[in-house]
């Protein structure tokens, strides 16, 4: 340990585990016989996988890789993302994507894959419909969108109620219509099991916050945000991510308990009331050398 070091620190264990789900899922939705949509399901419950021929891709994972690979071509992507209209206070993971769009190629200089449709998630950050905008503005594709129903004061179990009913109208009536212009049936059953092994998911994630109010913190946000995208694919299905987050969930546990840091000059922590600046990540880092760790 360093002397500048306040608690151990090591790597994550299952962190190659995670690449290897990630990079399976990310062959599964290059597959050519698949119907590739743009858009954003959930973090968790991949309803698309439902449909046996269709795979949904999304901005903020590939926008992420983009950056991180190749810079340049990303700073080319947004340059043509910006030219069209597409101002800079968009995100930048969208300005990345609807660029490589524009361009017509990704940064290895293949074609850009083509989408077929359009779910642009309803959200907090507004980008999330608009990307869906772009995305059919480039060419006519289908677009379907629901309603991100909230309300402010107090709980109310009766407008609860009712927001829970029509968000179930608004998610029923779409994958209604996707059966009708995909000529392909729901298969209820798959989508009941995912919910199944997502709801022992977001029990572990739940623990995970849990274990981060520790002192030293065992793992940061910004490692949190690492894991939020993985996915099922045909190699590990919605029973295997659930085993790996519970694997991470003990790890985690584990660090907590032995004062196993995320950060080892762990001095401050903090907290953010705004989604981060997906684009510019590495800022968590910047602060981490000064002994401040974000939380959440």
């Amino acid at each position: 340990m360093k002397k500048s070091q306040l608690w151990e620190t090591r790597p994550l264990e299952c962190w190659a585990l995670a690449k290897e789900i990630r990079r399976s899922y990310d062959g599964a939705i290059a597959d050519k016989d698949k119907v590739l949509g743009q858009g954003m399901s959930s973090f968790t419950l991949d309803w698309a996988r439902a449909f046996e021929a269709i795979r949904i891709v999304e901005d903020n994972p590939v926008g992420a890789m983009m950056a991180a690979q190749d810079q340049p071509f990303a700073r080319k992507a947004r340059l043509a993302c910006e030219v069209r209209g597409w101002g800079r206070e968009i995100c930048g993971y969208h300005g990345n994507c609807w660029g490589a769009q524009f361009l017509g190629h990704t940064g290895d200089g293949k074609p850009f894959p083509k989408r077929y449709f359009t779910v642009p998630f309803p959200c907090v950050c507004d980008s999330h419909i608009k990307r869906g905008q772009q995305c059919r503005d480039l060419e006519p594709i289908p677009r379907w969108t629901t309603d991100f129903t909230m309300y402010i004061g107090e709980h109310d179990e009766e407008r609860e109620k009712a927001l829970l009913q029509h968000r179930n109208y608004n998610m029923l009536k779409m994958l209604n219509e996707m059966e009708v212009v995909f000529g392909q049936k729901l298969d209820e059953e798959l989508l009941f099991d995912m919910a199944k092994h997502y709801s022992a998911i977001d029990k572990a994630r739940t623990d995970i916050v849990y274990y981060m109010s520790y002192k030293p913190t065992p793992i940061s946000v910004k490692d949190m945000y690492s894991f939020f995208q993985l996915r099922p694919s045909p190699k590990y299905g919605p029973e295997a991510l659930a085993n790996f987050w519970t694997t991470l969930r003990d790890e985690v546990k584990y660090r907590a308990e032995h004062q196993i840091a995320a950060v080892g000059n762990e001095r401050f922590r903090w907290l953010e009331a705004h989604p981060p600046s997906w684009h510019f990540l590495k800022y968590y880092r910047y602060m981490e050398r000064y002994g401040a760790v974000c939380l959440g």
